[in-house]
C-alpha cells in the first residue's frame, strides 16, 4: 500500500506542466497574444487582432499606443507558494482598455487553455479570461485571417 502511494507520488510528480509558450486567442476572439520565455519569466505582447470595419491598424490603448507589439506583461515568474507549482505565474499585465497594471496570475488548465487574472490586491478582488492556443494565420499588418 505505501508502496502504490509512493509511485502515484512520483509519477503525479514527472507529469509534464503544460508550456504556456506560443500564441493565445483572447476570450473575446478580437486578439492574439504571443508569450515566450524572458529568461526565468514570461512576456506577452499583441501580435494580432481584428481590424475595424473603415480603420487603418489593428486598434490603439487608452494612451494611443499601437496595439500591435504593445506588451502586456513582461515579469511573470513561478508561483512557487501557489497549488501547482510549475503550472502559475505571478506578475503584472498592463490592460489597453485603461491604461492601469495590474497584479496577475496566469494558470495553465490544460495544453491548450490558459487563464489569466487581473486584480488590485488580491486575487479575489479582479477579473478572468480564459485564452486559447491560436491556430489560425497573422498577415504583417497584425490582422487576424
Amino acid at each position: 500500500m505505501i508502496r502504490r502511494a509512493a509511485l502515484l507520488l512520483l509519477l503525479a510528480a514527472a507529469a509534464p506542466v503544460p508550456d504556456p509558450s506560443g500564441r493565445w486567442l483572447t476570450e473575446r476572439g478580437d486578439g492574439v497574444v504571443e508569450i515566450t520565455r524572458c529568461g526565468a519569466a514570461l512576456c506577452g505582447r499583441i501580435v494580432g487582432g481584428r481590424i475595424a470595419p473603415g480603420a487603418s491598424d489593428t486598434g490603439r490603448d487608452v494612451h494611443g499606443a499601437r496595439l500591435c507589439g504593445l506588451t502586456l506583461f513582461s515579469d511573470m515568474r513561478p508561483d512557487e507558494d501557489g497549488p501547482d507549482p510549475g503550472g502559475r505565474w505571478r506578475g503584472h499585465v498592463y490592460n489597453p482598455l485603461d491604461g492601469r497594471v495590474y497584479a496577475a496570475l496566469l494558470t495553465m488548465q490544460g495544453p491548450d487553455r490558459l487563464r489569466l487574472r487581473g486584480y488590485i490586491g488580491v486575487p479575489l478582488f479582479g477579473a478572468s479570461e480564459v485564452w486559447t492556443r491560436f491556430t489560425g494565420a497573422l498577415d504583417a499588418e497584425c490582422q487576424m485571417r
